[in-house]
Formats: C-alpha cells, sequence, structure tokens
C-alpha cells in the first residue's frame, strides 16, 4: 500500500488525477473571465479542487461553484454596459 501512495504522488491517478484536470480547466475558464478585473494573482488549480486533509491542514484558499458562476455573471454584465 505504501508504494502505491509513494507512487500517486508522483503520477496522480483516480479521483484526484481528475480534481487536477478539471482544476487547470476550471482556472483556466476563470482567469479568461476575469482578464479585464486587473487581478493582482490570478487562479490556480488547486483553488477550484476537492479540498483533501492536507489541503485544510495548510490553508488552501478554496473557491466554491457559487464564487466562480457570480464572477462570470459579473463580467457578462460589463460587456452588457460596455457594448
Amino acid at each position: 500500500m505504501a508504494e502505491w501512495k509513494a507512487y500517486s504522488e508522483i503520477e496522480p491517478f483516480g479521483n484526484r488525477h481528475q480534481d487536477i484536470g478539471m482544476g487547470i480547466i476550471a482556472s483556466t475558464i476563470a482567469n479568461f473571465a476575469m482578464r479585464t478585473k486587473k487581478l493582482t494573482k490570478p487562479f490556480t488549480p488547486d483553488q477550484f479542487m476537492v479540498p483533501t486533509a492536507s489541503d485544510k491542514k495548510n490553508k488552501v484558499n478554496v473557491i466554491t461553484v457559487k464564487d466562480i458562476f457570480k464572477s462570470l455573471r459579473d463580467s457578462m454584465k460589463g460587456k452588457k454596459k460596455n457594448g
């Protein structure tokens, strides 16, 4: 079992691997949507991933789906006003 855990740290697989892929996609979309807001720090994939015990221990800033949709909605409102 220890070997599999070590291997998954080097080469993620399973649900965590899928979370990483979805986090990359979500952060890319969020950064694109917020490009006109002068972000001081771009979103990172780990902010969109399901938090793990180590994330909670390290206090990773997790963004909720509600936050994502609010940002997207707000950016679309800005386009309609300017367009």
